[in-house]
């Protein structure tokens, strides 16, 4: 699936999209020692690494070049599901393995595409778009919260140290079924009083 966004409707008949299928095979598996699932997904090995140019699959499409995830030539922001998925709708089985308590890791990871140019991050991009994408988060967020997910965490990890594999300046939106733990104490600590922007306030006098 992919959506596009943008300050004016986009134009623009597509070109032929890749066949290649999504991959759903992550699982979360209990961690008895530290009380808490994590999740495996051995096929995010497989997942296109460092490109180049001409094979960026988060680039437009051009005629008689290689296939992208954006099959038209030109666009302002898109956002389409990850092939190499940790969490899918659609996971599952799990591993059937003595001891071990397995759930399918259901949920979605989408990539959001900021620009169409190869290079530049959220800053380079401009005021006028960075609005358009929060427009478009907005959208994802109901979107997913909606179909079911507790739980919508977009990002955006940066630099070679991180795993980062792509280099198109890119984001990425998860969606999970359940609350994950970590994001769970601070719904808790949120919940029991406590007042983030106030403690920056103290902190950091001048900032905002």
């Amino acid at each position: 699936m992919l959506w596009l966004y943008g300050q004016a409707p986009h134009r623009g008949e597509p070109l032929p999209e890749s066949a290649q299928e999504i991959a759903k095979g992550g699982e979360l598996r209990f961690h008895p020692l530290r009380q808490e699932w994590n999740v495996y997904a051995a096929h995010r090995q497989n997942r296109t690494f460092k490109p180049s140019d001409a094979d960026n699959p988060l680039g437009p499409s051009k005629i008689g070049g290689a296939e992208t995830e954006i099959p038209f030539e030109d666009f302002e922001l898109a956002i389409f599901e990850n092939r190499f998925a940790a969490f899918h709708p659609d996971a599952g089985p799990t591993a059937n393995l003595a001891g071990l308590a397995a759930e399918p890791a259901r949920g979605a990871c989408e990539v959001v595409v900021y620009d169409p140019r190869p290079s530049g991050s959220l800053e380079t991009i401009g005021q006028a778009h960075r609005e358009v994408l929060l427009a478009a988060l907005i959208d994802r967020y109901d979107a997913l919260f909606s179909a079911g997910c507790a739980y919508v965490l977009p990002f955006e990890n940066r630099g070679d140290e991180v795993g980062v594999t792509l280099h198109h300046p890119h984001g990425q939106i998860y969606g999970f079924e359940n609350v994950p733990q970590v994001q769970q104490r601070a719904v808790d600590a949120f919940a029991a009083g406590y007042d983030l922007a106030t403690e920056i306030a103290e902190a950091m006098p001048d900032y905002g």
